[in-house]
């Protein structure tokens, strides 16, 4: 009974220490080879390529732009018609009647005109082109740019433009007239064919706003 009794504790002493072996493998194990893998060494990053930029284009400065006319002036021609010059032009009557000269101070080859006078029985296009055959008569190299009805306020007229050799320099003349009240009225402007885009410009704005 005794020898039996030493072969059992003998056998449960074994199997103790082969459960703590393999318990302590375990561990061990557990040890040496972790569940989660290591944090991954951070490489560095190579650098990237820049990419290519746009060329960088410098912007033009502001360009000042100057306005087409000058200032203006109101004016009253003769029998009461009204209008503008520029701002520094002086109104003077002209050497024929019932019309009024503003020359330009900076170039006395430029000049406007306006006027009015009592109408004719002949209608303004038929009068504009009688008197057209007694200018050019007087005119080197005249030449008809037009001479068309036109109306101006709502009043029947005539456009009448023209070029000629004064001097051997050619000018360029536009004016318009207009009958209103029983009155022929008329804008007109002359000028060296060089100064002629500007003072287009300066025409423009006075026979737009003369009246009546």
């Amino acid at each position: 009974m005794r020898q039996r009794s030493s072969r059992a504790l003998a056998f449960a002493l074994v199997s103790a220490y082969t459960a703590v072996a393999a318990l302590v493998a375990v561990v061990l194990l557990a040890v040496a080879s972790p569940t989660q893998a290591p944090a991954a060494t951070p490489v560095a990053a190579s650098a990237a390529t820049p990419a290519t930029q746009p060329a960088i284009r410098e912007s033009a400065p502001p360009t000042t732009k100057l306005p087409k006319t000058p200032p203006f002036t109101p004016v009253t021609g003769p029998n009461g018609i009204m209008s503008v010059i520029p701002t520094g032009w002086q109104l003077k009557p002209c050497t024929s009647t019932d019309c009024a000269q503003a020359d330009d101070p900076t170039d006395p080859a430029r000049f406007l005109r306006l006027g009015a006078s009592p109408a004719p029985s002949e209608s303004p296009v038929s009068l504009q082109t009688a008197y057209e055959k007694e200018f050019s008569a007087g005119r080197v190299n005249f030449q008809r740019v037009k001479l068309v009805a036109a109306t101006h306020h709502g009043f029947a007229g005539v456009d009448w433009e023209f070029e000629y050799d004064l001097n051997g320099v050619r000018r360029h003349v536009k004016t318009l007239m207009w009958r209103a009240n029983s009155q022929d009225n008329w804008v007109y402007a002359s000028a060296e064919l060089t100064r002629w885009p500007e003072t287009r410009d300066i025409y423009d704005k006075m026979a737009d706003v003369t009246t009546p």
